[in-house]
């Protein structure tokens, strides 16, 4: 196993591709040696969750003879959560993530339970059915504690092991809920902003739009590199096709694309190096640093809340700007194309409802935008007294960004139908026709489809990352030809 993991690590790990976690002689033999020094110094002293309550509850000594109890009960008792369960790759991801700091050795657990946690991940049942991992529980301050409770009781529930001091805590402290739906929401951010650009080549395409707002020395004039590079993808779906405007300055919209997807790649950049960071991080508390047990918070969960709220406002702003280019291609009088781009205005009203879904989208991100990270609820009588609301915060940012997916897939939709009406036939090497080609390739048609039939498999051809990849395979196969 590599010494750091990198998202797209992560990911390959945590989905299909299963690949099984290893540890070295070496690394098997220093979470012996460390955890030898927590039996050591807790012999001496006391030593939070190991032999002392927790919480408001550090004060209380925990005798030997209820060790065992002890961590059942602190398992049994933060399992707290409700509410829809997690997917088996976010579930996934969360072991995956505390497999990922216990293996460094700073947390007190031992070599025998961190070999089951293992074995559990490379067997792939996780999660155990009947055992699955409420998304809801957990405040993003000490650690994610509900959903890690969730996820470790089964160690004990099932006969896995019987945990000894202090493992219970080392199961429980960690911000790996969070970390793993962040992750994963990043991951898909990344697909949406590419897929995004492809959107907005085929609207652009479809209403002649002025190429000349992609210019690169327009570009280099401001000083803001992710612009250029957001004008540089959209100007190279056209390759070398001759195209002429219709306009001289299009709608922003069309015009400031470049603008407004810079900033939202550069959201989606800044959120992959801080979830990288919190994957290969230590968040656990306490921990064993040169043979001295540290008291902190490495658990607080502030940095990935307000990422999350900033990427959620981001991914928004992509969803709210290709909502308006439907507009733009549904309204006859801005397009000069048929009302809706119905094939017969009046007896079928075309693609006219298909903006009021989008709009109930974007109109859900905005509420959903409004950060959770300012918000705090002093817990544990006072003992935690300021708290990060990261989970919420991720679940936002997740739910918006499955939103944002099925506004630019009606976008695409709704491209692709206007170059229906305009006789589209590109040639070969033109990157877009490619791109025109595999999206009506999955387009659901005959008497009786509907819209939302329509919608959903474009939808899929988003989230799999189908259109993202084939723009890169056309773009490829466009310079090979010139």
């Amino acid at each position: 196993m590599k010494k750091t993991i990198s998202l797209n690590d992560f990911i390959a790990f945590c989905s299909g591709n299963y690949r099984k976690i290893t540890l070295t002689r070496r690394e098997w033999a220093y979470i012996s040696e460390t955890r030898k020094i927590w039996e050591d110094l807790a012999a001496k002293q006391q030593v939070y969750g190991f032999n002392t309550g927790i919480g408001p509850f550090f004060k209380e000594y925990i005798p030997p003879e209820l060790q065992a109890e002890f961590q059942r009960n602190m398992l049994l008792r933060h399992a707290a959560g409700v509410g829809e369960f997690l997917s088996d790759e976010e579930a996934r991801g969360m072991m995956f993530l505390l497999i990922n700091m216990l293996r460094r050795g700073y947390s007190c657990i031992s070599r025998e339970t961190l070999e089951r946690l293992i074995d559990i991940f490379n067997s792939n049942i996780v999660p155990i059915p009947g055992m699955r991992i409420p998304e809801h529980g957990s405040v993003g301050a000490s650690g994610d504690l509900a959903p890690q409770a969730h996820l470790a009781r089964f160690l004990v529930a099932i006969g896995y092991c019987e945990l000894k001091p202090g493992e219970a805590l080392a199961l429980l402290n960690g911000t790996h809920f969070m970390t793993s739906l962040l992750a994963r929401t990043v991951y898909c951010s990344d697909v949406l902003a590419k897929t995004a650009d492809v959107a907005a080549a085929l609207t652009i395409l479809a209403l002649k739009g002025n190429l000349e707002a992609l210019d690169s020395r327009l570009h280099a004039l401001r000083l803001h590199p992710e612009q250029s590079r957001a004008a540089r993808n959209i100007k190279r779906l056209f390759g070398e096709a001759d195209f002429s405007a219709q306009a001289l300055q299009d709608g922003y919209s069309l015009r400031c694309t470049a603008q407004v997807h810079g900033p939202v790649n550069e959201a989606i950049d800044q959120a992959r190096r801080v979830v990288e960071r919190e994957i290969n991080s230590i968040t656990c508390n306490p921990v064993l640093i040169a043979d001295e047990i540290i008291h902190g918070g490495n658990f607080h969960g502030q940095i990935l809340a307000m990422q999350a709220d900033f990427l959620a406002i981001a991914l928004a702003t992509l969803a709210n700007i290709s909502e308006r280019r439907i507009d733009r291609l549904l309204n006859g009088q801005l397009s000069g194309l048929p009302q809706f781009l119905s094939q017969c205005p009046g007896l079928d009203s075309g693609l006219m409802i298909a903006q009021y879904t989008a709009a109930d989208l974007c109109a859900e991100n905005k509420i959903l935008s409004h950060p959770a990270s300012v918000d705090s609820i002093p817990l544990a009588a006072g003992q935690e007294d300021f708290v990060s609301m990261g989970a919420g915060a991720v679940r936002k940012a997740r739910k918006v960004c499955s939103n944002a997916a099925k506004v630019l897939a009606i976008e695409l939709l709704c491209a692709v139908r206007a170059l229906d009406l305009l006789n589209f036939s590109g040639p070969e090497e033109f990157p877009l026709t490619r791109i025109y080609k595999t999206i009506k390739s999955h387009n659901i048609t005959g008497n009786g489809v509907t819209l939302s039939e329509q919608i959903q498999a474009t939808v899929k051809l988003v989230e799999y990352g189908i259109v993202a990849q084939d723009a890169e395979r056309a773009v490829e196969k466009s310079r090979r030809h010139i």
